[in-house]
């Protein structure tokens, strides 16, 4: 299936987002980590699109979504994933929600929010439960801050386990989308967002169907943070071998993770 562009005004914002699959399938909304884009999620997407009707957004203050100086507090951006998913006529289907990292971490926030309104939740190396940073992840903050190419491939090393995994345009491109306006400023917002609103108090109140995918040599979020996530009641983890990334390194295995768990929940709620 071909991946289409889009923009879409949201809360008087321009959000790009990409799609792929028909319309009339089970909507699929796959959220990327801190700095990323939708473009993360490219070698996922035609996987999925047989099945679903999938949609990535650039999420705002990222990628080549409006950056605005506002306050990235978790309510923020969940409040954005809401009126993102009413302006794309979504509001009344439920919803398989997929975040990678800070996106893990408003997905798992949108769940608590908004339970009626998600079918499935995966969380990929979530945010939202680490208690101290670690070298990889200060590589990659001193990559958005200071973006060089330099900077950018040191910081991608530490996430994944092959970095030929790694398209280089992405590289290049993760550079000049950081050097945007507020970008810089969007980046930190959002660290700091996501600091203040740990999730580990809260898994409990999670209510949907919980996938949690962990790359077993994750050094951003190390993979024992995944086993914090044993407090979702409804909740399977799987370990994958990979870093940081394992869509982007592995996309087949992820997709036939995902894939299982969505087809075995659907038949233990018919059964």
């Amino acid at each position: 299936m071909d991946i289409k562009p889009h923009i879409k005004r949201v809360n008087d914002y321009n959000i790009l987002y990409i799609t792929s699959g028909y319309e009339k399938n089970n909507a699929m909304i796959l959220l990327h980590g801190i700095g990323a884009s939708s473009n993360r999620w490219i070698k996922v997407m035609p996987l999925f699109s047989n099945e679903f009707y999938v949609l990535a957004p650039d999420i705002i203050g990222f990628g080549y979504s409006d950056k605005p100086e506002a306050n990235y507090t978790m309510e923020f951006f969940t409040d954005f994933l809401y009126k993102f998913i009413d302006s794309v006529n979504l509001i009344d289907r439920k919803i398989i929600l997929i975040g990678s990292s800070l996106g893990g971490h408003i997905a798992a926030e949108f769940a608590i929010k908004y339970p009626k309104l998600i079918s499935h939740l995966i969380l990929s190396n979530s945010a939202g439960v680490l208690k101290h940073s670690t070298p990889a992840l200060n590589d990659y903050i001193l990559a958005a801050m200071y973006p060089t190419i330099d900077n950018a491939v040191r910081a991608f090393r530490s996430m994944v386990s092959n970095f030929s995994s790694i398209d280089p345009n992405y590289v290049r491109d993760f550079v000049n989308r950081m050097m945007l306006p507020n970008a810089k400023y969007a980046f930190l917002a959002a660290l700091m967002g996501s600091k203040r609103s740990n999730l580990i108090d809260r898994l409990h109140m999670i209510k949907a169907k919980t996938l949690v995918i962990w790359g077993k040599h994750d050094k951003l979020i190390p993979v024992e943070n995944a086993y914090e996530f044993k407090r979702i009641p409804n909740v399977r983890i799987e370990i994958m071998n990979s870093n940081h990334l394992p869509f982007v390194e592995n996309p087949k295995e992820f997709y036939i993770l995902v894939s299982n768990f969505i087809k075995e929940e659907n038949d233990n709620d018919r059964s």
